[in-house]
Parts: structure tokens; C-alpha cells; sequence
């Protein structure tokens, strides 16, 4: 059997974990998919890890996952540096846009518009401690202090610890039926990421088309990164 083959370049341990886990997990992607993720382990490394992959033509689709933090506008901030180093490997806005996919403010709010409606969710806050209440509610064993290289309590705030990844993507194994979830309560949120300070998320369709085998989501995305190749 032949499959779709899609790489996506992830910024940071959230990102990672969340389509590492469903990358793994059956019954969950759509068969006719292979995906592969690779952490860029920050904001600088995914424009360098995309130029790599995409020039390697390994892959149907190369794309991007990362957070805004409401910071579009800011050239400087980590989204901007994304976006300029992308631009810089497709050589056009349209296409950088094709092959992001983004939360406005950050991933967390992914994970919990799988567990509870938007309007319980803190959407439009960009410190993870504001979510922290709803961490605990969800994934109670967090609350729970571990100990540091020190042997001190560490924060029972949530702080996007690996530790604390693994507890989550273990109650989203359990229960696949989460990742359906984020896409129902995501409807609330939109896809629009970049409008000012209001959240958005085009994540939800990426994570719609996995799902339910929408291969023709993927090849547009490629028609329009090839178009731009053929202009620049």
C-alpha cells in the first residue's frame, strides 16, 4: 500500500508530543497518511529544518507547526523570525501561509479545546499559568509536585515539561476521541491566527484532514508552494 507522505516540522516539546503521539497511535490518522515529525527544539531551528526536508523532496508534503503569541506583527519576536526564515526558503507570503500551521496564542489551548468548550479555555492569555487551573482539572497527577535535580518540590504550575506531555498525550491514548473534540470546540476559536489579539488556529484543519484522509487538503497546499517556485 502506498502512502501519502507528510513530514511536519514542529517548534517546541508541545507540538511535537501532540502529533508525535497521534503519528503513532492507530486507528486515529487516516491510512492513507505516513506522517513523520521532527522537533526543531526552538524557534530558530524550524526555518533551517524545513529548507533541509522540503529540498530533500522525500516527502509528499513538508509543513510547520508553531505559536504566534500574538505577536504577528513583531518581526522580532519568535513567530517573525519563522515566518522571514521561511520566506526566505519559498521566496512568497502565499506560500509561507500554505505550509504553516499556527496557534494565536500558544498549543496549550489546543490540548484543552480537547477536553473543555472555548469559553472555559484562557484564549486569549499567552502565559501558560493561566491554564493552569484546567491542567490540574483534567490531568490532576500535574498538580502533584516532582522533585528537582536538588531534590526540591518543582512548580505545580504547568510549564510545558515533558513529564507533564507524557501524562497528557496518555489521557488523549486513552481516549481518541479528543482529537474529534479539538476540532468540534475549535470551531469557537477560528482559523484566522493572525488577527491582532484575538486567538486563532488553523491547526484543528490540519489535525480534520489527518483524520479523515483528506488527501486533496494537502495536494492544494502543494499547488500553491509549486506556483510560488514557478514565480520566484
Amino acid at each position: 500500500m502506498e502512502f501519502y507522505n507528510i513530514l511536519l516540522v514542529t517548534e517546541g516539546d508541545e507540538e511535537y508530543c501532540f502529533f508525535k503521539t497521534i503519528a503513532e497511535m492507530p486507528n486515529v490518522i487516516s491510512d492513507s497518511f505516513k506522517v513523520e515529525v521532527c522537533d526543531a527544539g526552538g524557534f530558530g531551528g524550524v526555518g533551517p529544518l524545513f529548507q533541509d526536508q522540503f529540498g530533500a523532496d522525500l516527502y509528499d508534503c513538508v509543513l510547520c507547526v508553531y505559536d504566534v503569541d500574538f505577536k504577528a506583527d513583531d518581526a522580532a519576536s519568535p513567530f517573525g523570525v519563522i515566518q522571514n526564515d521561511l520566506l526566505e526558503v519559498l521566496g512568497n507570503q502565499e506560500a509561507v501561509d500554505a505550509v504553516s500551521f499556527c496557534t494565536n496564542p500558544n498549543f496549550l489551548q489546543i490540548y484543552l479545546l480537547g477536553m473543555d468548550v472555548a469559553d472555559n479555555v484562557a484564549l486569549h492569555s499567552t502565559s501558560k499559568v493561566d491554564n493552569t487551573g484546567l491542567v490540574h482539572k483534567y490531568w490532576p497527577s500535574i498538580a502533584k509536585p516532582k522533585k528537582d535535580l536538588h531534590g526540591h518540590d518543582a512548580t505545580k504550575n504547568y510549564d510545558a515539561k515533558k513529564w507533564q506531555l507524557e501524562i497528557i498525550n496518555e489521557s488523549f491514548c486513552k481516549n481518541p476521541d479528543q482529537y474529534k473534540a479539538i476540532i468540534r470546540n475549535a470551531v469557537a476559536l477560528g482559523s484566522e491566527y493572525r488577527d491582532g489579539g484575538n486567538p486563532g488556529s488553523n491547526v484543528p484543519l490540519l489535525l480534520s484532514a489527518l483524520i479523515n484522509g483528506d488527501v486533496a487538503f494537502f495536494e492544494n497546499i502543494r499547488k500553491v508552494v509549486n506556483e510560488e517556485e514557478t514565480l520566484c
